[in-house]
């Protein structure tokens, strides 16, 4: 029976291969230690690759911010020839069809935080709530209490870490950070929630089989 290591599993699906590595401790994926690497068994990614949509070779990040900006109306993101195939990708597959290439627009990261500062946490200035956390907002069908998800810029994620005494061990995460790069952060001042393609995004690169159907409902009524 074929295997895979971490890092082909990880473009197979799309993912980062941290992401992968958080599945396997999670046992969303099972997999087998050998010495300090994991294997998996090529089936079980074939059979989530199946169920996610879009599943390809991620692009750039500027290409997936800018594709994300045309689904939610905005021109101003991107150069002109960024936007021109970001209409046209999105006219052929839409934006579900187009997911496992976006997953470059952030690194996440899982994290543990006390529950008492979790609102604390989503109410932060230098977050912008997305995923989970956001679907209420955009008129998605899930919800999950306890959970905070959100994006944060690369250079503030060591200050969030240590202000809400985050914790990347932990077993059981709480805490969604979804990193962006400085240079490729489009959310407006002030902006608390992700816009809709973004929320949509998350929810349709999500483990849990109810978040994913939520993302491609949010995507289809758009």
């Amino acid at each position: 029976m074929s295997r895979m290591a971490v890092g082909d599993a990880a473009a197979r699906l799309g993912l980062s291969a941290s992401r992968v590595r958080q599945m396997l401790a999670d046992g969303v994926l099972r997999g087998e230690r050998i010495g300090r690497s994991w294997v998996i068994e090529q089936s079980a990614i074939d059979a989530i690759a199946d169920e996610r949509p879009g599943v390809g070779r991620p692009w750039q990040p500027q290409s997936a911010w800018a594709l994300l900006a045309v689904a939610g109306g905005d021109e101003a993101e991107g150069s002109a020839v960024e936007r021109f195939r970001a209409r046209d990708r999105l006219a052929e597959h839409g934006l579900a069809g187009l997911v496992g290439r976006l997953s470059a627009r952030c690194e996440v990261r899982r994290f543990y935080a006390h529950p008492a500062v979790l609102d604390d946490l989503a109410g932060a200035d230098d977050v912008v709530l997305g995923g989970i956390s956001a679907a209420g907002h955009c008129g998605a069908d899930v919800i999950a209490a306890g959970v905070v998800d959100a994006y944060v810029k690369a250079s503030m994620v060591d200050a969030l870490i240590d202000r809400y005494a985050l914790d990347e061990r932990a077993e059981r995460p709480n805490v969604i950070v979804r990193v962006v790069d400085d240079e490729f952060w489009s959310f407006a001042a002030n902006e608390r929630f992700a816009p809709w393609p973004v929320v949509a995004a998350d929810l349709l690169e999500s483990d849990d089989a109810r978040s994913r159907r939520a993302g491609a409902e949010l995507a289809a009524r758009r």
